[in-house]
């Protein structure tokens, strides 16, 4: 897929959003992204995190991301109480609802009140956000997911590959739970949703952002510990060590 040069540059960086001191230890990262405007040298930090569904995680969080810089964050499983979404003092990409048999499953928190973005809600569901993000004049198209396991893997990727045809930007960042395993992202093995991402992905001219084999979740139950690699956050060509 063709890609038009634009003045941005993107790297791996850590989230540094994390889930110490959570109930049962538990908590998600995944790598994250700084988007570099070199005009005005400032770096969009986006980090990606799993919050557990946990009142604590999401306050531990959003304290994360205002110390460190942090501009946009893409949740999954956020904590949203009775309400069934997210409620918190930043403004929250995500879908409008209160029907708590369907609560919000991700969002995205803009903690910069300086970022400008575009939201379409027609695609904003519980579980997918797409929207658009403009720095220094040019468009970043972000999506973020939660992947249902039981959910059909195929289902999810037509929706992802339409909404990326319909934000029509060349530069985009997905970032998301997808409960799979591959190799491309650190796991010892590939399962059958980890393949089917993996080829969806590469058909996409999507680079996957996270490196080594370092676990993106954590839990300790009981006397035993947990780990996973099931977050990851990959981007377009332009977005790739400009």
């Amino acid at each position: 897929m063709p890609t038009v040069p634009i003045p941005l540059i993107a790297r791996n960086a850590r989230s540094g959003v994390n889930g110490t001191g959570l109930p049962e230890q538990l908590f998600h990262t995944a790598k994250g992204t700084e988007v570099f405007s070199q005009k005005h040298s400032r770096a969009i930090k986006i980090a990606q995190v799993n919050l557990g569904r946990r009142y604590a995680a999401l306050q531990e969080c959003l304290k994360t991301a205002e110390s460190q810089g942090i501009a946009i964050i893409l949740v999954q499983e956020p904590y949203v109480g009775a309400k069934a979404h997210v409620t918190c003092r930043h403004r929250v990409i995500q879908k409008q609802t209160n029907d708590t048999q369907k609560p919000v499953k991700s969002a995205v928190i803009v903690v910069d009140s300086s970022v400008q973005y575009t939201v379409n809600p027609d695609i904003i569901t519980e579980n997918i956000d797409a929207c658009k993000f403009k720095i220094c004049n040019h468009y970043v198209a972000i999506i973020n997911i939660y992947m249902e396991e039981a959910q059909d893997v195929e289902q999810d990727l037509r929706i992802i590959s339409n909404y990326r045809n319909i934000l029509d930007s060349e530069n985009i960042i997905i970032g998301g739970d997808l409960n799979a395993k591959s190799p491309w992202w650190g796991c010892d093995v590939e399962d059958r949703r980890g393949t089917a991402i993996s080829e969806s992905f590469a058909q996409l001219e999507l680079h996957i952002l996270n490196t080594g084999k370092t676990p993106t979740f954590w839990a300790h139950r009981g006397n035993r510990d947990y780990t996973s690699i099931v977050d990851v956050t990959a981007c377009s060509n332009g977005l790739l060590n400009k």
